[in-house]
């Protein structure tokens, strides 16, 4: 009986490592932290970033950064953008095409223009790098998608 309880003490011991406690933990704050903050009438999502910090390492260090963790924040990154693309009004965006092709090009391009020469000539990085930085500068939710390079 003594080594089932040691056995149980140490899954519970901070943090928490166990690929089960983890996402049984991560499930419960993605139900729970909406629900208690709409009530203080704060958004889900500042709600989640908040439960997020609170048992992070740098916080309660209930969770650390493993690779559990890093698959639910790609999925949540995901599932932001998906959301994002469902309240996209077409109509709107047809409305203003060239007002938003032309703020998407120069929000693409600019960077990349500046930021190629800076990371290529000034910091002396290959083609390579200085593109993965610039193309990470231009759209910054790449930087929080696994490298694919």
């Amino acid at each position: 009986m003594n080594e089932f309880l040691e056995h149980i003490m140490h899954e519970f011991q901070l943090p928490f490592s166990n690929p089960v406690l983890v996402f049984a933990l991560i499930l419960l704050i993605i139900l729970l932290a909406p629900i208690l903050l709409q009530k203080l009438k704060i958004p889900g999502i500042i709600g989640l970033i908040i439960s997020g910090v609170i048992i992070g390492p740098f916080g309660l260090n209930i969770l650390e950064k493993n690779s559990a963790v890093d698959l639910f924040s790609t999925i949540g990154l995901l599932y932001i953008m998906f959301i994002a693309g469902l309240e996209l009004d077409m109509n709107e965006f047809k409305s203003n095409r060239n007002k938003s092709l032309l703020f998407g090009f120069f929000t693409f391009i600019l960077p990349l223009a500046i930021g190629y020469p800076v990371c290529r000539y000034l910091l002396g990085y290959d083609f390579n790098a200085s593109f993965s930085d610039c193309k990470h500068v231009c759209n910054p939710y790449t930087s929080c998608l696994p490298n694919c390079e």
